[in-house]
């Protein structure tokens, strides 16, 4: 069943360089809103740099001691406002694995995502992303 638990972060994204790939320099700023951050949800985070994503989420929370651990691997949709050489369009495939360590409405977190057009295109280049946040649930 989705989940309505409002959960909003805010944080910042580092592009990854695995390789020759992700020569652009989308860093910057990031606000998410997740549905909630255990069960079925969706989320949405903006990047002042332009890269712009919304997932289906389900959160496995693993409860440790008063703080609770939650993964929440996502899929969805991506797009970037700006020009980056590595896509060959600006909507993709959006993939991403988050980790947020909670006290009571409080969170922590880092994520990993992944953004591509999953070989749809005549290039399948790649955009890697690390973000850290913080926020709260409602």
């Amino acid at each position: 069943m989705f989940c309505l638990e409002p959960l909003i972060l805010a944080g910042y994204l580092f592009m990854a360089r695995p390789g020759r790939l992700n020569g652009s320099e989308l860093n910057g700023a990031s606000v998410e809103v997740q549905s909630c951050e255990r069960g079925l949800g969706a989320s949405f985070k903006a990047v002042q740099s332009g890269v712009y994503s919304g997932a289906v989420q389900y959160g496995y929370q693993i409860p440790v001691g008063d703080f609770t651990l939650t993964i929440l691997p996502k899929f969805g949709l991506g797009y970037v406002d700006v020009i980056v050489y590595e896509q060959t369009s600006k909507a993709n495939f959006y993939l991403e694995n988050q980790f947020l360590l909670g006290y009571d409405k409080y969170y922590v977190g880092t994520s990993f995502s992944h953004m591509s057009n999953g070989g749809l295109g005549d290039r399948n280049g790649a955009l890697d992303m690390i973000s850290v946040s913080a926020g709260f649930k409602f």
